[in-house]
């Protein structure tokens, strides 16, 4: 199992500032459901669950990802698994959270893409 060390201040930081972030996303992110507004919701989910894995793989020492490999939840969640931590995310929620997250760019979106946002599954 993956163990947590001893990190410079530098990195402490980081992990602080990608926690505070993650955690103002998650606030947002519910106030937004509270409110009704389903999409940005989701989108707000989409990042705080980002921001928090990265936050895990900071403090593990893990290279964090850039470009789409970066926002892509199943990866970064691989990487933690693989280092022998596993947070029991449902993997059905990762899928439901990655193609949530397509619906940033509605332009980029097939015309079959079909998804269920429902208040009652919250």
């Amino acid at each position: 199992m993956a163990q947590l060390e001893v990190h410079s201040k530098e990195i402490v930081g980081k992990v602080m500032t990608w926690l505070s972030w993650a955690d103002s996303d998650y606030i947002a992110a519910r106030i937004m459901f509270r409110d009704h507004y389903l999409l940005q919701a989701t989108q707000l989910s989409c990042t705080a669950v980002e921001k928090y894995l990265k936050t895990l793989l900071l403090l593990l020492n893990i290279n964090i990802p850039k470009g789409y490999a970066g926002h892509n939840l199943e990866e970064l969640y691989k990487k933690i698994k693989n280092s022998g931590i596993d947070l029991s995310i449902n993997d059905e929620d990762l899928l439901f959270l990655k193609k949530c997250y397509q619906l940033r760019y509605p332009d980029e979106l097939e015309e079959s893409f079909e998804i269920l946002i429902d208040e009652k599954s919250r």
